[in-house]
């Protein structure tokens, strides 16, 4: 570690990674910032962490560290959440990198800002191979984030149905473990955890969104958000967020992840031409009536997160 306490550090999850580890630490040491690299190996049974090591060398920045079982993504970011020194902090997936200057952008965006729980920035897609990738969520996630207010609270993200990628946004590390740290339950095991965390850390504290892009965001086919229960837990994640909310934003937000599901469900439905799409209307009109509902029911749901070990 450097004599200067780290400005931000940067937590990276990893479980057999091997093909794209080198190029994430990379991104990360190239900056010249201060800063805290903490490699967390989730027991990759693969090179991941050997050569994330070689990697680091003798970089007294950057570390690599080993869960004693394996604990899925989630999980190794808490570890490296405990860990961390810095009064800021991104958890950067081993199979993304860091845009050219994107880091000193989100440091020095949130150090001018104490407003703020966290700061997003916008993201490109690449395929495993680092191909760019057009279209699809992600496409609709940038824009999104382009027509969401400069600062956004809990209803804002909702309304959008905002989740840009963990390695896109910065957050106050205090603030972070203040609400819990990253959802280690079954309920949602590991799929749309990013989208419940951002909701809490929304509701302590408003976060601020950047259009610069400073991130790179690896699809594979094998990535949790392309797995076939990814939309019933992203569902499941956004009933959480509204059963979790403190009472005098409970309502804002079910009805601003209401308005969403509705809007969704008007635009399906009418269109006669696609069966499937009236299907999915009528599934949209309905999760809509439940995210009301789970306002009425109010906060039964805890967090099980880095204070349950």
């Amino acid at each position: 570690m450097s004599e200067n306490s780290p400005r931000v550090t940067v937590v990276v999850p990893i479980y057999n990674v091997e093909k794209w580890i080198e190029g994430c630490v990379q991104s990360v040491l190239a900056s010249p910032l201060d800063l805290e690299l903490i490699v967390v190996n989730d027991s990759s049974t693969d090179r991941s962490a050997e050569l994330a090591k070689a990697v680091i060398s003798d970089d007294p920045r950057g570390r690599v560290i080993d869960n004693q079982r394996k604990k899925g993504g989630d999980g190794a970011r808490n570890t490296g959440l405990l860990a961390a020194t810095a009064p800021f902090i991104i958890f950067l997936d081993g199979d993304d990198e860091f845009a050219d200057g994107g880091l000193e952008i989100l440091v020095t965006s949130i150090e001018s800002d104490h407003r703020v729980s966290a700061i997003c920035g916008s993201f490109n897609s690449r395929d495993e191979d680092g191909s760019p990738v057009i279209g699809g969520w992600e496409t609709e996630q940038q824009t999104a984030l382009v027509g969401s207010p400069e600062l956004a609270r809990a209803p804002d993200f909702a309304r959008a149905q905002l989740a840009p990628p963990p390695g896109a946004i910065i957050m106050q590390r205090d603030i972070v473990c203040d609400v819990g740290g990253w959802d280690e339950g079954v309920e949602l095991a590991g799929l749309a955890t990013d989208y419940e965390l951002l909701a809490r850390m929304a509701t302590a504290a408003p976060i601020a969104l950047r259009r610069e892009v400073v991130c790179h965001y690896c699809i594979r086919p094998t990535s949790l958000s392309r797995r076939q229960d990814h939309p019933r837990k992203y569902f499941r994640a956004r009933v959480l967020a509204i059963k979790r909310a403190p009472h005098h934003v409970r309502t804002a937000l079910a009805v601003a992840t209401a308005t969403r599901s509705w809007r969704l469900a008007r635009e399906r439905v009418t269109d006669w031409r696609q069966p499937r799409h009236i299907v999915r209307g009528l599934g949209n009109a309905t999760q809509a009536f439940l995210f009301l509902a789970a306002c009425i029911v109010g906060r039964t749901s805890r967090v099980t997160t880095l204070y349950d070990e």
